[in-house]
């Protein structure tokens, strides 16, 4: 905040404000903010109905809770003379609600609002061996989840079947929350980002398995295949390649390479197959407190990989109307090289 000429940082809820805070909410029509100034003591602003749970858990002492009759934008007019930021210049969360934002602003026209994203990412960007042990944790639910995924996929069940038992086992396991849970056959297995759908799972689909959750807020994401009986040669030749790519980007992983080279390893081996226009995402993605966050392992990025740095290795290819495979671990980098914090076999399961 020195650096940035800020004289105070405004939470929303989400990743920063618990990371912060330790107080764990949804963003809803109430008004909830932080204040962490320079000067002051942070202050945690919460609906009423909140504020037994701001107080039992948040690692803030002022803790103000204000009823459905009153006036955020008093409460907020109020907050701000005490910690005489009424002139200030506060940094802002990019995700912040713009209800929030017009309320901040209408509480106190003269004050400056700045972009702080950067510095929370940064500050979130290494993991403390506290972390990188919860994030373990949660690699293992997962883990456990991807056999029990496996235990349930078989021709005749719907891709939505497979995808609510999977959740229920996920949770059942120790999972907190299951952002999302795709499990999606044949030609739905195509679609990157596909939701499953009433389609009964059919002899000769590739399943393609991609589910997260998380331990102590923090994420595991994991991508395991399925073939309902004896996969035939270009499903083997789909798979093998993706199998290749993502174990070389693993391996490659090291602190000092950037984060592009990992991508390009796992590019270079799909494209040199035949099937680099079928690759059409990023190789990974920064877990933590939130399932998509730094850094990225997209191509041409020169961002440094450092101990610490936690994301997916996840290449995939996708032939739209036929099949797609995609498999997913997560790795942290580590002081001399890496350490998988998802272990359940790579290899492609027939059921």
């Amino acid at each position: 905040m020195e650096a940035k000429g800020l004289d105070s940082v405004c939470l929303s809820p989400g990743a920063n404000l618990y990371y912060l805070t330790a107080f764990a909410t949804e963003a809803f029509e109430r008004l909830t903010v932080a204040f962490i100034p320079k000067a002051n003591e942070p202050v945690l602003v919460v609906p009423k109905l909140d504020e037994q749970k701001a107080l039992q858990h948040a690692a803030v002492e002022n803790v103000i809770g204000f009823g459905d009759t009153e006036d955020p934008v008093a409460v907020l007019r109020t907050t701000l003379e005490k910690l005489h930021l009424e002139t200030a210049t506060v940094g802002v969360e990019d995700h912040m609600p713009f209800r929030t934002y017009s309320q901040l602003i209408e509480a106190a026209p003269n004050l400056r609002a700045m972009r702080a994203s950067g510095i929370l990412f940064q500050m979130r960007l290494r993991k403390s061996s506290e972390e990188v042990e919860l994030l373990k944790r949660a690699g293992a639910i997962v883990d456990q989840g991807v056999k029990a995924a496996v235990e349930t996929i078989s021709a005749g069940i719907t891709e939505l079947e497979a995808a609510s038992k999977v959740e229920y086992n996920l949770k059942k396991l120790g999972g907190e929350k299951v952002p999302f849970c795709v499990v999606l056959g044949g030609p739905n297995s195509a679609l990157p980002h596909g939701s499953p759908s009433e389609r009964q799972f059919r002899q000769g689909d590739l399943v393609v398995m991609d589910f997260s959750t998380t331990y102590h807020g923090y994420f595991a994401d994991v991508t395991r295949m399925v073939s309902i009986g004896q996969p035939n040669s270009r499903q083997m030749e789909v798979f093998e390649t993706v199998l290749s790519a993502e174990q070389s980007a693993v391996e490659n992983v090291k602190a000092g390479k950037a984060a592009g080279e990992i991508d390009a390893v796992a590019r270079g081996i799909i494209r040199g197959r035949g099937f680099g226009q079928y690759f059409v995402h990023r190789t990974g993605h920064g877990l933590g407190l939130e399932v998509h966050e730094k850094p990225e392992i997209v191509e041409g990025s020169k961002e440094i990989l450092e101990p610490g740095m936690v994301f997916t290795v996840e290449p995939g290819i996708y032939l739209p109307g036929d099949f797609g495979a995609r498999i997913e671990d997560d790795v942290v980098v580590t002081a001399s090289g890496f350490e998988l914090l998802t272990k359940s076999p790579r290899t492609l399961v027939v059921v």
